[in-house]
């Protein structure tokens, strides 16, 4: 009987994975975005980027259009892939994996969800309740966030990454996001978030620093997946 359910076991691990990592949802997107800069194309990556924030965006410098794509693109690879692999891994020990990445997808959809200008007027949410889900999602992605930027410092520029987060938390600012910005800007020397500073002036950002916070992620993403199936693969052997 061990030797059926172990393997339906792995099936059901893998099939909620699948389903709850979302590497198109910010792959597609950017992709999209750099093709267009890189054909010269800035109204149409300007529109593009309009689209996948699904808010107005004004005809932005190049600079600052190529930096909001960075920030956007790394925190939806935060949020639709680094924290669903922690949530799933914290709660794999118990047995609860597959739970563990639907409640981190789940929190951070009804965060976002509850707070779009479209869906507030047609659904009325009390400011209470909205009030709730931004501090339960904040809650449910405090570590996530910081395991990213731990990860991004670990295959980046180590001490300038640190350096950044250190920078981000003395300032006060208490945002989950922040720290991954703050990680990320120093990582890849890149001028990001609030607290981010850099050798590189935002007005020289062109569509050559995308391929930089590209390969970022995807070691990354390695890295985490390797630990994963380690993970995995010793809890159902041991």
């Amino acid at each position: 009987m061990s030797l059926v359910g172990w393997p339906l076991a792995l099936m059901w691990n893998v099939t909620v994975l699948y389903v709850t990592l979302g590497f198109r949802q910010f792959s597609f997107h950017f992709t999209r975005i750099r093709d267009a800069l890189e054909q010269g194309d800035h109204a149409t990556a300007v529109k593009l980027l309009a689209q996948w924030r699904r808010r107005e965006s004004a005809d932005l410098p190049k600079g600052e259009m190529v930096r909001h794509v960075i920030e956007f693109s790394v925190i939806a690879a935060h949020r639709h892939v680094f924290g669903v692999i922690v949530w799933f891994s914290l709660l794999a020990a118990m047995g609860l994996g597959p739970a563990g990445a639907i409640i981190y997808r789940l929190s951070e959809f009804v965060g976002r969800y509850w707070q779009h200008p479209g869906v507030t007027p047609l659904q009325p949410v009390s400011a209470a309740l909205q009030q709730s889900a931004r501090t339960a999602w904040y809650g449910a992605d405090w570590l996530p966030a910081r395991l990213t930027a731990l990860g991004f410092a670990m295959v980046g520029s180590f001490e300038e990454a640190i350096d950044g987060w250190r920078r981000h938390e003395a300032s006060g600012i208490s945002d989950n996001d922040g720290v991954i910005l703050a990680a990320t800007a120093g990582a890849v020397g890149l001028p990001l978030g609030r607290t981010g500073s850099s050798a590189v002036p935002e007005e020289q950002l062109s569509s050559a620093h995308l391929t930089v916070v590209v390969g970022l992620v995807w070691r990354t993403v390695v890295m985490w997946v390797v630990l994963l199936a380690l993970l995995t693969l010793s809890r159902f052997l041991g």
